[in-house]
C-alpha cells in the first residue's frame, strides 16, 4: 500500500544547510571585502606608472619593488579565500542538491546529484552545469503541490550570477596572461586588467551571496513546514 496525498513519500530525510549557507555567506563577505582591499595596491602601484611615464615624479626601485610585493602578497590572500569558500560552496551545494529527493522524486532535476560537485570541475560543462543545477535546486524547492508540468519560474538574479561568474573565469585567464610585465605599457595594462577582475569579483561574490540565501532560506522555509498527514488507499 502506497500513501497518496499531496506530498510524496519521502525518499529520504533533508538534512538542514542553514549552517552551512552562513559559512559560505561569511567567507563569500570575507572574500569579497578583501578583493576590496585589493584595490588600493593596484591602484597605487598604477600611480607609480603614471608618475614614471609622465616624468612628474620619480620612483625608487625600494618603492616599485614593496609595491610589487604588496600587490602579490594580497593577490594570493584573495586566491586562498577565494579556494577556501569555494570548498565550503560545493559542499552546501551538493547538500542543497540531496535534500531537494527528500520531498519525493524530485521533477525539475536535469542532472544526477553528483554533478553537483563534478560540474564545477568536469571541462566545458562546467560553463554551464552549476547554473542548471542550481536553478533546478529552487524550482524543486519551491514547486507547488500538485504539481502542474510548464511551472517554472524565471530566476534572473541566478542568470546575472552565473554570468558574473564566467567573467570572472575569462577575467582570471587574461589577468594570468598578463602577468610578469617586462614594460611601463606592460604594467600599465596588467593593472587595469586587475582592476577590471577586482570589480568583477565583488560583483560575482555579492550576486553569489544573494544566492546562497536564496536557496538556503527556500529549503529552510519548506524543511520548517510538516508535509500532510497521508491518506493511505
Amino acid at each position: 500500500m502506497q500513501p497518496s496525498g499531496t506530498y510524496p513519500q519521502l525518499q529520504e530525510q533533508a538534512r538542514p544547510i542553514r549552517g552551512l549557507g552562513v559559512a559560505t555567506q561569511v567567507l563569500l563577505v570575507i572574500e569579497t571585502l578583501a578583493a576590496l582591499g585589493l584595490l588600493i595596491p593596484v591602484l597605487h602601484e598604477q600611480d607609480l606608472v603614471n608618475r614614471v611615464r609622465s616624468g612628474s615624479g620619480t620612483v625608487s626601485l625600494h618603492e616599485a619593488q614593496q609595491a610589487d610585493n604588496t600587490l602579490n602578497a594580497l593577490s594570493g590572500a584573495v586566491t586562498l579565500l577565494f579556494l577556501a569558500t569555494g570548498i565550503i560552496w560545493v559542499i552546501w551545494f551538493y547538500r542543497a542538491r540531496r535534500n531537494v529527493e527528500a520531498w519525493g522524486r524530485p521533477f525539475f532535476q536535469r542532472h544526477g546529484r553528483g554533478w553537483a560537485i563534478g560540474g564545477w570541475f568536469c571541462p566545458l560543462v562546467n560553463l554551464w552545469f552549476p547554473y542548471m543545477i542550481a536553478k533546478d535546486i529552487l524550482d524543486d524547492t519551491e514547486r507547488a503541490d500538485p504539481y502542474r508540468p510548464g511551472e517554472r519560474r524565471s530566476r534572473p538574479m541566478l542568470l546575472v550570477w552565473w554570468l558574473s561568474y564566467l567573467a570572472l573565469s575569462v577575467m582570471g585567464f587574461v589577468e594570468r596572461a598578463a602577468q610578469h610585465p617586462h614594460t611601463l605599457d606592460q604594467l600599465s595594462t596588467y593593472t587595469h586588467v586587475v582592476i577590471a577582475a577586482v570589480v568583477i569579483r565583488i560583483v560575482a561574490g555579492c550576486l553569489a551571496f544573494g544566492v546562497v540565501r536564496q536557496i538556503t532560506n527556500a529549503q529552510s522555509t519548506r524543511m520548517a513546514v510538516p508535509p500532510p498527514m497521508a491518506q493511505w488507499s
